[in-house]
């Protein structure tokens, strides 16, 4: 008789937290830009703060796009989308490879993530063009190539454009473009917990010189040993 194969504690996909899912936007983006065969000097810089120092000279091309998070907060786990869990779950414990006595776990919990991606540039013209370019390789790369999906995240979807704007920096003026994606994310915390192997329980008297009270019980754990004690 074949041996009984053990329940899968979680998807064979690898989580994604917010930093992943940029970085790998970031990558579909090199990747991209890659296929398409863009000289480095005319490559939009994708940071998550906008550069310090300038990059570019009047006559040049200055594109950044910067990336952050708009919102995050738990996601449904219903298809109607009405049950939003209110904590976290213990996905899987396993013994400790090396601490004798301790054990490895791993918690879990779904956000919903909207990303912001502001496109800017020195030229509104230049804006625009990096803005469809962008929202274009985002939206093939999620949902044609699926390439999201094998990085993490399960659910990847165009929110909004928001209003055109711009700003001034160094009396220079910047054009922006933002989009907005909602993003579905798997949050995997591994945590290292100590295990009680042996527990001693003793009664304490909870009234000096009298007998134990019988009021609800307080359970105290030794600091230097494995030893519970419960108080009457």
């Amino acid at each position: 008789m074949a041996a009984a194969t053990p329940p899968k504690t979680r998807s064979t996909h690898p989580a994604c937290d917010w930093r992943k899912f940029f970085d790998s936007v970031g990558e579909l983006i090199r990747l991209q830009l890659d296929a398409e065969g863009v000289a480095a000097e005319l490559r939009p810089v994708y940071v998550s703060e906008f550069p310090k120092t300038r990059e570019g000279q009047p006559d040049t091309s200055f594109d950044v796009i910067l990336w952050e998070v708009a919102r995050s907060e738990m996601a449904p786990t219903s298809n109607s989308g009405t049950r939003v869990p209110m904590g976290i779950s213990l996905r899987e414990t396993q013994p400790h490879p090396e601490k004798k006595g301790w054990q490895m776990e791993t918690w879990a919990w779904w956000e919903l993530m909207t990303a912001q991606f502001n496109i800017i540039s020195k030229f509104s013209s230049r804006a625009n063009d990096l803005t469809s370019w962008l929202h274009r390789t985002l939206m093939i790369g999620a949902h044609g190539h699926k390439f999201f999906f094998s990085r993490g995240v399960h659910y990847f979807a165009f929110r909004e454009r928001l209003s055109d704007s711009k700003l001034e920096i160094s009396g220079q003026e910047l054009y922006v473009r933002s989009l907005r994606y909602d993003v579905r994310l798997e949050i995997l915390v591994p945590y290292e917990a100590k295990t009680i192997e042996t527990l001693v329980f003793g009664v304490k008297d909870g009234l000096e010189g009298g007998a134990a009270s019988p009021e609800a019980s307080v359970f105290e754990m030794s600091a230097d040993s494995d030893t519970i004690y419960t108080r009457f």
